[in-house]
């Protein structure tokens, strides 16, 4: 898993095998059951993940009590509660483990430390900081400019494989939509994603 591990890192930024071999010195394996709460709203995310296998979520309390889910991780991607991490402020958000989690994880203290020994692992560090803040962007911009039929093809476009490891309640509340709205748009057909040709 290690070697999945470093062939996501590879694919922002090729790494020596001297630097691989300084991160894997300071990485911990990761093994979370489903259920947990890997982080809770109000404490410091002290580490950034990376799953090998399973599914996590982020959401936000609403005070009504309702949960919005912010963000979706899945196999082979990185994860962290960012604003917490990068400030190291009390976190906005909540991380729970939708399913098991095997992966790594490397702590602030230990990146830090990397960033000073390895130029090239501060120059990734940027660039997955770059690549969050344009996912939260797009993110927010379908919010306000696609309407929910085409929020809702758009996930499906994207991370099809979503829905069959997703609650409808976590999905709905992700695309800003009731779940009531989701079952309706689930149960139309799908409209073509291009054009199509006449004959």
């Amino acid at each position: 898993m290690l070697a999945t591990f470093f062939a996501t890192l590879d694919a922002v930024i090729p790494l020596d095998p001297s630097v691989k071999a300084s991160i894997g010195q300071l990485t911990q394996p990761l093994h979370v059951p489903r259920h947990t709460l890997l982080l809770q709203e109000g404490q410091v995310c002290r580490s950034l993940y990376f799953i090998g296998q399973g599914l996590v979520r982020a959401y936000r309390q609403q005070a009504d009590g309702r949960e919005i889910t912010t963000w979706f991780a899945a196999e082979q991607e990185l994860f962290t509660s960012g604003y917490s991490f990068i400030s190291r402020a009390p976190s906005r958000e909540t991380i729970e483990v939708l399913e098991d989690v095997t992966g790594f994880c490397i702590s602030q203290q230990a990146l830090t430390d990397l960033y000073e020994q390895h130029p090239v692992v501060d120059r990734l560090g940027r660039r997955l900081t770059e690549h969050y803040y344009f996912q939260l962007e797009e993110l927010f911009a379908s919010q306000i400019t696609l309407s929910a039929t085409e929020r809702y093809e758009r996930l499906i476009s994207t991370a099809p494989g979503l829905l069959q490891r997703v609650s409808l309640g976590h999905i709905a509340s992700y695309l800003g939509m009731t779940q009531e709205t989701l079952s309706r748009i689930r149960a139309r057909p799908i409209r073509p994603s291009g054009p199509t040709r006449s004959s």
